[in-house]
C-alpha cells in the first residue's frame, strides 16, 4: 500500500470467522494510529509524518487459532 506524507490515510483490516477474531498489529508508522474496532476489524489511520517504507504484521486471533499477514506501507 502507498500513503502520501502529510495527507490523510486510512486502511481497514478485516477478518472473518467464528468466534469473532481480535485483530492486532506490530510495527508503527509515525503519525498513524491503529484502532481495534472489536468486531473482527481494525483500522490504521492518520497523517503520516515520516517518509519511508514500513512493515506491519497483522494478526487475527480467536479461540480456534490465528492467522498472520505482513503488510508493507510506503510513505512518499
Amino acid at each position: 500500500a502507498t500513503a502520501t506524507h502529510g495527507k490523510l490515510y486510512a486502511f481497514t483490516f478485516t477478518s472473518i470467522g467464528y468466534p469473532v477474531a481480535s485483530v492486532t498489529r506490530t510495527g508503527t508508522v509515525r503519525g498513524l494510529v491503529y484502532l481495534r474496532l472489536g468486531n473482527g476489524t481494525g483500522i490504521l489511520a492518520g497523517i503520516p509524518t515520516t517518509v519511508g517504507t514500513y512493515v506491519l504484521t497483522i494478526t487475527a486471533q480467536n479461540a480456534i487459532g490465528s492467522a498472520t499477514q505482513t503488510f508493507t506501507l510506503k510513505v512518499s
